[in-house]
């Protein structure tokens, strides 16, 4: 792929940056997949043929995640312009027209917009963090909850909210058998998520 797929915006002389790139992320990808295959293999009490396999399927993966990974620096390294110009223009979103004919425009940099995006996304892995799934139930907690400090289970088309005991909050219906049994597996997950 020479320069990026993108010749106007990026050079590349002799044609072989992409090439290097993939290489280097092949090679160093495929060092550090065998090597950490080759001593979880190792310790987990494998001899012979058997370590010899996990290195190289380790090799293998590693020089493959690596190969892409030098493929992701080489087309950031391409794109970089573009990126910057993205980042540096400014969008107008909309604009309100007030009496008289005077109008303000709403505008925002591309960097604004980017940061908006990651802090949707962030906020909204946050908000609905599910704890942990078990035998077609999950376990949600709710970042802007009210208190008390609780959880929700929900499955079967029903939902029981519960506190930090482990129980049913005050008004909610007991659990049944299934249900306990679920809390009682996730019960490390949901400590972590009481913050215990």
């Amino acid at each position: 792929m020479y320069c990026g797929n993108n010749p106007v915006m990026n050079v590349d002389p002799s044609g072989r940056f992409f090439l290097t790139a993939l290489l280097i992320g092949l090679f160093v990808g495929a060092v550090v997949g065998a090597t950490v295959a080759g001593l979880n293999s190792a310790a987990q009490g494998n001899t012979g043929w058997g370590l010899v396999g996990d290195i190289l399927l380790g090799g293998l993966i590693g020089g493959a995640i690596g190969a892409v990974g030098g493929m992701a620096v080489a087309g950031l390294t391409a794109a970089a312009p573009a990126i910057a110009g993205f980042l540096g223009t400014s969008f107008t979103l909309g604009s309100i027209t007030l009496g008289g004919g005077a109008a303000i425009a709403v505008t925002a940099t591309g960097a604004q917009l980017l940061a908006g995006g990651a802090v949707v996304v962030i906020g909204g892995m946050i908000f609905f963090a599910k704890i942990g799934k078990s035998n077609g139930y999950e376990v949600h907690k709710y970042g802007d909850d009210h208190e008390p400090d609780h959880m929700h289970l929900k499955g079967n088309g029903r939902e029981i909210k519960f506190g930090i005991d482990g129980l049913p909050l005050k008004g909610e219906m007991p659990f049944n058998v299934q249900q306990r049994k679920v809390i009682n597996a996730l019960w490390d997950k949901i400590l972590k998520g009481f913050g215990l």
